[in-house]
């Protein structure tokens, strides 16, 4: 289960998608998406966290994975030209961004993180970040942190992709 865990967060942060078209709001790098997905349940993946990150040219909207009350794991390529941390706000609970469903939590991030071999292109490689939000995420049964794995995948492994998908082409 942690080998699978460990492979969906790596699906979910480099192929994520927002699920509905919004005006003025982009999913930063490629426009590729998943399509025939299915609907994901209220509470079924605590540890995905979404992310709007608020910049002049509108919100740019992306995924991430709660790694500990305050990390979490997302592409570096969600926080291309943010200067201010502060302009990141990081949602565990979230279900369906449109209507508030009352169990939401609201973090600001106060530090981030990419890799440093991050040169701006995901199609490179490198492209992770890492996020630190205050005050800490409270745990419950809608917010965990993922269990991660501490060995490699083996081969022919599948995974789940988790992100704000369509389940039809548009």
């Amino acid at each position: 289960m942690y080998v699978i865990a460990t492979l969906c967060i790596f699906c979910a942060l480099v192929l994520q998608e927002p699920a509905y078209a919004l005006n003025n709001v982009t999913v930063g790098g490629e426009r590729a998406m998943i399509i025939g997905g299915e609907d994901a349940q209220p509470g079924q993946f605590p540890y995905q966290m979404f992310l709007r990150v608020t910049k002049d040219s509108g919100d740019n909207l992306c995924g991430g994975t709660l790694l500990t009350e305050k990390y979490i794991l997302t592409a570096a390529h969600c926080l291309k030209d943010v200067i201010n941390p502060s302009d990141i706000t990081v949602t565990a609970a979230e279900y369906d961004f449109f209507t508030p469903e009352g169990n939401e939590q609201d973090r600001t991030v106060i530090k981030m993180t990419s890799h440093e071999l991050y040169n701006g292109d995901s199609k490179l490689g490198y492209d992770i970040a890492v996020l630190q939000v205050s005050p800490a995420f409270d745990l419950n049964n809608l917010v965990t942190t993922a269990k991660l794995s501490t060995s490699d995948p083996d081969p022919g492994v599948s995974c789940t992709i988790l992100g704000w998908g369509t389940t039809h082409e548009v």
